[in-house]
């Protein structure tokens, strides 16, 4: 499970060499809670109970933005499990959009199951399915580890069981990719060590994994693959950060149900893989296929974060200095690039602004900020 010389020379962060002082967790975290503050102010609408933008992008109808809001609900989240001090200001937030999300795309005429809606992608529920597992684990109500079994049940029985096994991507049974199957694996796991007698889930959980360890996905080089050709099954496409991220946090879940040091060697792979492949010549995590440009689509600027957050779950358990550094690293940048000193919104590219105005990069940047917080 030892990083590589190579890795570890790459990643870590020297404070000598760059000039600046080693900051404290107090600091990230005081950093993120003014980042939180800025989203709430900037990006949420009480109405719709989701993050949306201000910027070029103003005039996109809210539901564009419905999977990245599932993302800043457990960004707050996870915020508000390192700081008591900010419950009064996160918990009426995840209350209110626990109602308003529902209402508002149900008025959009998306089809449901239960009481919370969904979407013809079922990455969009599983995403707002993990959402729900960060408010349960931070408040404790039924009512959301409720909704997180609804969203699995309903995913399970109409997605399972695609061609190339695994789970379909979309309720037309057109495509299958990464994202869903990590996401299923990540809530049947989170399941099976959250609900009482969670053996159904452990259940699906293993076969699932089984399953897609053996399906090309999961490259022997580490790094996650995009998607599954239908007609071949042959995996193949792009490396985006989030779905490297996603699986590692699917594979430490599985870790705590049924403890194999196999799983922290794989996710030691995919993270050392990823953080090779994904990070500039400065170490600065940069999306896939982005060459450094803030011009990655509406849903793309929340990989990055989604990647970090489950980084840093890695980081936390084996005490790595590489990985906490490369975390650091990261919101160090965030903080002096790619913020805005008027507003104290950031953008998508995290070693420079380009005033992006934009819920889903604002989101990522508070994602490594809160990792940050979590390791310092």
């Amino acid at each position: 499970m030892l990083l590589t010389t190579a890795v570890a020379a790459l990643f870590t962060f020297s404070t000598a060499a760059s000039g600046s002082v080693l900051r404290r967790s107090s600091d990230y975290l005081q950093e993120a809670i003014s980042t939180a503050k800025t989203l709430q102010k900037l990006f949420y609408h009480e109405s719709t109970g989701l993050w949306t933008g201000v910027g070029p992008k103003a005039h996109l109808p809210p539901v564009d933005y419905w999977f990245t809001s599932a993302n800043c609900l457990s960004t707050i989240g996870l915020l508000a499990s390192l700081d008591n001090g900010t419950s009064s200001m996160i918990d009426p937030i995840i209350q209110n959009s626990y109602v308003q999300a529902q209402a508002f795309n149900l008025g959009r005429g998306k089809s449901t199951t239960g009481a919370w809606p969904v979407t013809d992608q079922y990455a969009d529920a599983l995403i707002w399915a993990m959402a729900w597992v960060h408010t349960y684990d931070l408040i404790g109500e039924k009512k959301f580890l409720d909704t997180v079994v609804e969203i699995f049940q309903y995913v399970a029985f109409n997605g399972a069981n695609a061609t190339c096994g695994g789970v379909w991507s979309d309720v037309k049974r057109q495509q299958q990719d990464a994202l869903t199957n990590d996401l299923f694996l990540a809530v049947s796991t989170h399941l099976a060590t959250r609900v009482k007698n969670g053996d159904y889930y452990l259940d699906w959980a293993v076969r699932h994994w089984k399953w897609y360890e053996s399906s090309g996905l999961l490259q022997p080089s580490g790094l996650v693959v995009d998607y599954l050709d239908t007609k071949t099954c042959v995996a193949s496409g792009p490396s985006y950060s989030h779905i490297q991220g996603i699986l590692v946090g699917g594979l430490l879940e599985l870790n705590k149900a049924v403890p194999s040091p196999t799983y922290i060697d794989l996710s030691v792979k995919i993270v050392n893989a990823s953080m090779k492949a994904l990070s500039d010549s400065n170490g600065i995590l940069t999306e896939y296929g982005s060459h450094g440009s803030p011009n990655i689509g509406t849903v793309g600027p929340i990989y990055k974060g989604l990647y970090i957050r489950h980084v840093v779950l890695l980081a936390s358990k084996l005490n790595y200095p590489a990985y906490i550094a490369y975390v650091r690293k990261q919101a160090d940048s965030i903080w002096a690039s790619d913020r805005s000193r008027k507003d104290g919104t950031i953008g998508n590219v995290w070693d420079h602004y380009y005033e992006q105005l934009e819920s889903p990069g604002h989101c990522s940047g508070l994602d490594a900020l809160v990792a940050a917080a979590t390791v310092s």
